[in-house]
């Protein structure tokens, strides 16, 4: 949730300077946001990591449920710090008017490719690790697509000029 309030929060941002002809504000925005976003990351996974047992006791009382979700918290918590590249990245370009792409590419990278790699990895082994891998596959490849695109399309100050 709060990833989703750093995205909406850089896509009005950047929407603001990018009207104004700020294209600087534009870029540093964007920046200071990954890094506010990084922080906050870091300290939310902290404190469920440090109370996972407690928080955990509150859902169930079931000592194998508990390890399942406590071994799913401890791969995926690290891969959320990846998908804070997609959730921003998205939110500025969304804010310079460039939404259907970065809707392509979060559908296409964070679901299809899920969904392929469930389809072809998972009859051949069939694990919890194995449907656990989509997540970070899914979000390195989109993330890297996210950054092409953005280096690629994002406004430059000369072209404001």
């Amino acid at each position: 949730m709060f990833l989703n309030a750093f995205s909406i929060a850089i896509t009005t941002f950047v929407a603001q300077n990018y009207g104004a002809g700020k294209i600087d504000r534009v870029r540093k925005s964007v920046k200071v946001c990954f890094m506010l976003t990084f922080i906050s990351s870091l300290l939310i996974a902290a404190i469920i990591l440090m109370n996972i047992h407690p928080i955990y006791q509150l859902f169930t009382t079931d000592v194998e449920v508990m390890k399942y979700g406590i071994q799913v918290e401890y791969y995926l918590m690290p891969t959320y710090l990846i998908f804070i590249i997609i959730s921003i990245l998205s939110g500025a370009l969304r804010g310079v008017g460039k939404v259907l792409i970065p809707l392509l590419l979060s559908c296409g990278g964070v679901c299809l490719i899920r969904i392929v790699w469930l389809l072809f990895a998972f009859p051949q082994s069939s694990t919890l690790n194995t449907v656990m891998f989509s997540y970070p596959l899914s979000y390195v490849i989109t993330a890297i697509l996210f950054i092409i695109y953005y280096f690629k399309e994002f406004p430059k100050e000369k072209e404001l000029a």
